[in-house]
C-alpha cells in the first residue's frame, strides 16, 4: 500500500528570513486519502463561478484531477472545482492577459 502525505505551508511568520526569500517550508502527515497543500499566498483564479482565491490543493493521485478549495471573492462562499475548471488571473507581468472563466462564451 503506497503512503500519501500531508503537506502545510508555514505562515510567512514562522519562517526563517532565508526561508521567506524563496525556499517554502513544506511539512509532511501520513493521510490515506491524498496530498492537500495549504498555497500561502493564496492564489487568484477564475472559476465557473465567478473569481476567487484558491487556499488548499488537493491532489487525489495520478488517476485524479487536482481539486482546489476556492472562496469566491463575490459572496465568500467556498468551492471546490476539478483542475480543468480553473484559470489563473490576469499577470501582465509573465504575459497572461485573458482571464476568462472556464466554460465563458468564446468570441
Amino acid at each position: 500500500m503506497q503512503a500519501s502525505v500531508f503537506l502545510r505551508v508555514l505562515p510567512a511568520a514562522k519562517r526563517s528570513v532565508s526561508e521567506q526569500r524563496g525556499a517554502i517550508l513544506l511539512h509532511a502527515y501520513p493521510s490515506p486519502r491524498g496530498v492537500m497543500i495549504q498555497l500561502d499566498p493564496p492564489l487568484p483564479l477564475a472559476t465557473p463561478r465567478g473569481h476567487g482565491l484558491a487556499h488548499v490543493l488537493i491532489d487525489y493521485g495520478p488517476e485524479h484531477d487536482l481539486c482546489w478549495v476556492v472562496f469566491l471573492n463575490e459572496n465568500g462562499e467556498c468551492w471546490t472545482f476539478r483542475n480543468p475548471e480553473v484559470r489563473a488571473l490576469t499577470n501582465v507581468t509573465v504575459g497572461r492577459v485573458a482571464d476568462e472563466a472556464p466554460g465563458a462564451a468564446q468570441g
